[in-house]
């Protein structure tokens, strides 16, 4: 048996790796795009990578003095729900809704925003009412509905 064809008939051992990787892809070409955006707009930044975050933007000219945070999460499948962002796992804190406003009790008023960034849906009761639906791409806490606003509230800096 030849080497490609050892490639292309044995199964991997494990599939984990592409789906990593895949989700990493996501996570340098939303960084890359945030970046360019900053760029673009002619602002004086400094792009910090997976250290306090997936992606922390430095603002002010010399000495930055205002930060903004994002969180990058891809996701494959099924909307992202108030649940899932509380969902704890790992070391405090240990939700995306937890590891963002973290950053607000250590660098304060410093901080300009704290972002989800996802390629999914959100599935959300707002405060109207209403559900979120695909067109719902950015969406603020204060728009939410009491019953996901409290369920995010409850775990946002645990």
């Amino acid at each position: 048996m030849t080497l490609a064809t050892a490639l292309v008939t044995a199964r991997p051992r494990e599939k984990s790796g592409p789906r990593t990787g895949a989700r990493y892809a996501f996570q340098v070409h939303v960084c890359l795009a945030k970046v360019l955006e900053w760029h673009a707009a002619g602002s004086d930044y400094r792009a910090v990578f997976d250290h306090f975050d997936d992606l922390a933007i430095l603002t002010g000219p010399d000495d930055p003095d205002k930060i903004a945070f994002f969180q990058i999460k891809g996701k494959q499948s099924k909307p992202w729900t108030a649940a899932n962002l509380a969902k704890k796992e790992g070391e405090s804190p240990g939700t995306p809704v937890g590891k963002m406003y973290h950053h607000t009790t250590i660098f304060g008023s410093a901080v300009t925003r704290c972002t989800f960034l996802t390629n999914a849906i959100f599935s959300f009761t707002l405060a109207d009412g209403t559900k979120t639906s695909s067109d719902h791409r950015n969406i603020a806490h204060a728009s939410l509905g009491p019953k996901d606003s409290e369920v995010i509230a409850k775990v946002s800096i645990r």
